[in-house]
This record gives C-alpha cells, sequence and structure tokens, in this order.
C-alpha cells in the first residue's frame, strides 16, 4: 500500500466500504506489507505495537458483539464525518464486505510497518466461523485522540483455521 498523504489515505480508506472487501480470486493471496526496501520513516518515538493493537482489539470485540457505537469510537475522523450515525457506520460495515470480522472466532496480529510518524500498517488474521481465514492489513493512523483505523484491506486466505 502506498501512502499519497492524509486525503488519499481517507479517499482509500472511504472507498473501501464502498467496494466488496473481499478478494475473490482462483488463487487468493494475503494482502502484502511494502517492501522495507521502500524507506520508511523514522517511527514515533513513544510509538509501540500495544498502542495501536488494542484500538483494532476494541473496534474487532465492539463489530463482534454488534456495539455500533463502540466499533465507529475506534474509526478515523473522516469515518465519523461520513457517519455521524454510528447505525449507517455499522450497516455500511456489514454490507461492505466486513461481515468476517464480526463472525470471526479469533484473530492474531501478525508483522506491523511504519509508513510514516503517524502511520502504521498492521496485518492481522481471522478465524471465521467457519473455520474459514481471512487477513486483514489495518491502517493506523494516529490523531490528537491517539490511534484510529483509517482503512482495512481484507482477503480470504488459504487454508482452514482450527
Amino acid at each position: 500500500m502506498i501512502r499519497f498523504g492524509r486525503a488519499a489515505g481517507v479517499v482509500a480508506g472511504l472507498a473501501l466500504l464502498t467496494w466488496p472487501a473481499i478478494a475473490q480470486s482462483e488463487a487468493p493471496s494475503a494482502p502484502s506489507m511494502p517492501d522495507a526496501s521502500s524507506a520508511p520513516m523514522p517511527a514515533q518515538a513513544d510509538a509501540q505495537p500495544a498502542d495501536w493493537q488494542s484500538v483494532i482489539d476494541h473496534q474487532v470485540q465492539a463489530f463482534r458483539d454488534h456495539d455500533a457505537e463502540g466499533a465507529l469510537a475506534e474509526a478515523a475522523k473522516p469515518f465519523h464525518d461520513m457517519f455521524p450515525d454510528p447505525a449507517a457506520f455499522f450497516s455500511a460495515i456489514m454490507t461492505g464486505g466486513y461481515q468476517p470480522i464480526m463472525d470471526s472466532q479469533s484473530d492474531t496480529f501478525g508483522e506491523y510497518q511504519m509508513v510514516a510518524p503517524d502511520t502504521v500498517l498492521q496485518r492481522v488474521s481471522f478465524v471465521g466461523k467457519d473455520q474459514t481465514l481471512y487477513d486483514a492489513i489495518y491502517e493506523m493512523g494516529h490523531e490528537d485522540a491517539g490511534w484510529r483505523v483509517e482503512a482495512v484491506q481484507m482477503t480470504k486466505a488459504a487454508g482452514t483455521g482450527v
């Protein structure tokens, strides 16, 4: 994922809501993390994985609990601007192909990469209720209120979860 600036990230994040989230192909592949040779910017001195991972955890649990307000609380400001009603946000997520997050039995954090001082990409793997595997790349942005979910790219992964 290439970062073109905050406006492009917002457009990409909002576009992800309107397009199907799960890539279907003959040979599904996981979203790829950016190449380390792309010279990412130095990380914030105080940024720790637990800081943004707890935000992802809270949002995933809110989706599992069908807590629209809690799920929107962890989203970046542009989502609040676009969806002043948490129920509309929740509905857009459900119909936008992100149902596997809501239906997931478990999730596991994978690698992450700081791509700018205020942006991190975090891989999260999900096991669905039918043991289907999904990989997601969360784009996390640091706002005044802390880390927030800016975008999620999901793919169906090969294999079966246990």
